[in-house]
């Protein structure tokens, strides 16, 4: 593996040119070329269908008119697969109803043949600005869940929780169809998969046991080269297929690293055709798996362990996680004084210091009285 996947970085507008007229493609393709868009071009709806699903465009320019499938027929599979894409339809036949038509089967605009250069243009510009504030709109959000999730984590110390909480909004962000963690496990020199969440029908957390190649994820970790992979790239970082049969799509994979050292690996798969995972939402998976990082570093505080951890320290540690627990948050609501023991107690000789654990529990129950019973 000596280069990076093609698709890892942040490239000029991509677009697809869809006729069957070979001059049409051309002269659009030398046209939209030299305003500096990227161009791919399909000879008819059923070719351009199968390549949106192989990788994403920002921008699809397609002719109403041709054989086998045409444009309306396009619209009309992108929207029956989930497929988001902007789309301007081309035509020589245009009506005021197959313009009302169109726009309703999800396109953006339509432009009339001939085309004048600067009419074209102009669309094309309008409909990726609209497409880049989409985009935009979307990475917001994504940073401000982030911030919420962050402030999350920070007001727990469970770390069960805040591995879970991690997976949960990996998925949710990305629209990832299965996440795994996977950690180095030190004392075996294996990588383990630490947990899962999977959304696809009939498929089960460990059928992801494996299926990515780890140490060549690891080189490209350790490289700083950012795994984001489009179809083309996946089977380069895989070692088996899918049990269920399902094809691999889209894989981004960010490094939980901690003190400069990779520790372990945050894994979004997409199973759906279409569904290819951006740079934006790479990034976002990297801000993600730091808090991630901070929480499977080696103890709290400091990447310290037990004993070596302040007294002071541990002993804030069971107060700040009680503290948390017990009070409302605007994600949830708080928790019972017994709720919040049984946690705590749960990740006692873990977590917690078992002998803070012990004491704390018996401070509570001194200090309220006849509010806490056997747990």
């Amino acid at each position: 593996m000596d280069s990076a996947p093609e698709s890892t970085v942040e490239e000029r507008p991509e677009i697809l040119v869809v006729d069957d007229e070979p001059i049409i493609r051309d002269v659009l393709t030398d046209l939209l070329t030299s305003q500096g868009y990227a161009v791919d071009t399909a000879e008819n709806g059923s070719v351009a269908l199968q390549k949106i699903t192989e990788r994403r465009y920002n921008l699809v320019l397609t002719d109403l008119k041709m054989p086998v499938m045409g444009g309306a027929d396009m619209l009309a599979a992108l929207a029956g697969r989930q497929l988001k894409v902007m789309v301007i339809i081309m035509t020589a036949f245009a009506t005021v109803e197959t313009a009302i038509q169109t726009m309703k089967n999800g396109a953006y605009d339509y432009i009339m043949k001939p085309f004048k250069i600067d009419e074209l243009l102009l669309v094309v510009q309008r409909a990726l600005d609209k497409e880049r504030l989409e985009r935009e709109n979307i990475q917001l959000k994504e940073v401000q869940r982030l911030y919420q999730i962050s402030e999350a984590m920070t007001s727990t110390l469970t770390l069960g929780s805040v591995l879970q909480i991690i997976l949960e909004t990996a998925k949710q962000e990305v629209e990832a169809d299965a996440v795994s963690l996977v950690l180095w496990n030190e004392q075996e020199g294996r990588w383990q998969s630490e947990m899962a969440n999977v959304e696809i029908p009939g498929m089960q957390e460990e059928d992801l046991e494996g299926v990515l190649d780890y140490e060549t994820l690891r080189q490209f970790h350790a490289s700083g080269r950012p795994v984001l992979l489009a179809p083309r790239d996946v089977e380069r970082f895989t070692r088996r297929t899918i049990d269920s049969g399902r094809r691999l799509y889209s894989v981004v994979s960010v490094p939980l690293s901690f003190r400069g050292r990779i520790s372990g690996m945050l894994n979004l798969f997409s199973f759906t055709a279409g569904r290819v995972f951006q740079e934006g939402q790479r990034k976002s998976m990297v801000i993600l798996a730091g808090r991630a990082a901070s929480a499977d570093g080696g103890g709290y505080p400091q990447g310290k362990a037990g004993k070596e951890i302040p007294l002071g320290a541990r002993i804030l540690a069971v107060a700040d996680s009680y503290d948390a627990m017990t009070s409302d948050r605007p994600y949830r609501n708080a928790m019972t004084v017994e709720q919040a023991i049984r946690e705590i107690k749960m990740h006692s000789g873990s977590q917690f210091d078992p002998g803070i654990v012990n004491a704390f529990i018996a401070v509570l129950r001194e200090k309220l009285p006849g509010q806490i019973t056997e747990v």
